[in-house]
C-alpha cells in the first residue's frame, strides 16, 4: 500500500498552531542580542549615543518588516525628556536627560490594538576590579527581550494570518530610570489607549533554568489569560508571583486600567553585572517562552471578547 494519501492525511490534520511554532528563529534571536549586547554599544544607557545606535537597530528592523511608524517625531522614533533623579526618591532630579522610545504598527484594520513591549536600556558602563572601564552587556536584561518582541514582529508580519486585533510594538529606554519611558508614552500615546485590549511585556526571557520556569505576572489583572494558563497543558513550569522587587514598564499603563502582563524567566546571579553575557543565554528556552505566549494570544483570539471589528 502506497504512504502518500496516509501521510498527507497525517499533515493536514496537524493542528494549525504546530506550524506556527516553528517560526520562531533561534538564530535571528541570537543575531540580535549579540547586536545589542556587544561591546560597541558600550550598555546602550538612556540619554546615550548608544542608546541612539540601538534604536536605530530596531527601527531598521521594524521599517524592513513594513510596519507603520508610531513615533512621535513622523517616524519609529518616540523622543522624550526627563530630570535624571540624583538619589533614589529624588522627585525633582537633576540634569535633563533626551532619550528615545522605538514604536511600530501592524494595522490588521480593526477597533482594538493588543501592545507587546520590551526595554532596551541598560546600565552603561562601569569600571571592574582592576578599574578598567567595562560594558554591562545586558544580554538577558534586555537584549533578550527585545530580540524576542522583533521575532514577534517578524512572526505576525509573515504568518499569513490577520489577528483579531492591531499589534503596538514598542521598545522602551529609561527602564533602568524608573520606566520613566513608559510612564511618558502613556501620557502623551501615539494611539488610542482606550482601543488596547492587553498589553504584554517581554523583561528578561532569555535565562530559562533547568526547572523551565517562566514567571507570568500580572495575571491578577487579567482573568481570561489566568484561565487560559490553567487549562493550557505545557512543559514549562510556570511562576504566577515572585520577583516582587522587579520594575515593570506595564505599571503606568495597569493605572490607565489596560490588562497586563511581564513575561519573564526571571532574575539570577548575572543580572546588573557584566557577566550578563550572551553565551550565558538559553535560547532554544526563549524559543519556547515566544512559542507559548504565540499559542495563548491565538486562544485568546478565539473568545468572543478579542473579536475584530472591521474599521475599513
Amino acid at each position: 500500500m502506497s504512504l502518500r494519501p496516509f501521510l498527507f492525511l497525517f499533515f493536514v490534520s496537524l493542528p494549525s498552531f504546530s506550524f506556527s511554532q516553528q517560526s520562531i528563529n533561534v538564530a535571528k534571536l541570537k543575531t540580535h542580542v549579540r547586536y545589542l549586547s556587544s561591546e560597541k554599544l558600550h550598555g546602550r544607557l538612556t540619554g546615550s549615543q548608544d542608546e541612539l545606535s540601538a534604536a536605530y537597530y530596531i527601527s531598521k528592523n521594524f521599517k524592513s518588516l513594513g510596519l507603520i511608524p508610531k513615533g512621535n517625531i513622523s517616524s519609529y522614533y518616540y523622543s522624550y525628556k526627563f530630570k535624571q533623579p540624583l538619589f533614589e526618591g529624588d522627585t525633582i532630579g537633576g540634569k535633563l536627560i533626551s532619550g528615545i522610545n522605538v514604536a511600530a504598527f501592524l494595522d490588521n484594520h480593526c477597533d482594538k490594538t493588543v501592545i507587546i513591549s520590551a526595554h532596551f536600556d541598560h546600565l552603561g558602563m562601569s569600571k571592574n576590579e582592576q578599574g578598567q572601564l567595562k560594558a554591562y552587556p545586558g544580554a538577558n536584561d534586555n537584549a533578550s527581550g527585545v530580540a524576542g518582541l522583533l521575532e514577534l514582529a517578524r512572526y505576525f508580519t509573515s504568518n499569513k494570518k490577520k489577528e483579531q486585533f492591531n499589534i503596538l510594538f514598542v521598545a522602551f529606554s529609561g527602564h533602568e530610570q524608573g520606566h520613566v519611558a513608559a510612564k511618558l508614552f502613556c501620557e502623551q500615546p501615539t494611539i488610542d489607549l482606550n482601543t488596547v485590549l492587553f498589553m504584554v511585556d517581554l523583561d528578561m526571557i532569555g535565562a530559562m533554568n533547568a526547572q523551565s520556569q517562566l514567571f507570568v505576572l500580572g495575571l491578577e489583572h487579567f482573568k481570561d489569560m489566568n484561565d487560559l494558563i490553567v487549562n493550557s497543558k505545557t512543559e514549562l513550569n510556570i511562576q504566577k508571583e515572585g520577583m516582587m522587587n522587579m520594575t515593570r514598564d506595564t505599571e503606568p499603563f495597569l493605572k490607565k486600567n489596560i490588562k497586563c502582563i511581564t513575561f519573564s524567566t526571571g532574575i539570577n546571579s548575572n543580572t546588573h553585572k557584566i557577566t550578563d553575557e550572551l553565551k550565558m543565554l538559553n535560547f532554544e528556552g526563549e524559543k519556547k517562552v515566544l512559542d507559548y505566549l504565540l499559542m495563548l494570544i491565538s486562544k485568546l483570539e478565539e473568545m468572543p471578547d478579542y473579536k475584530c471589528k472591521q474599521t475599513q
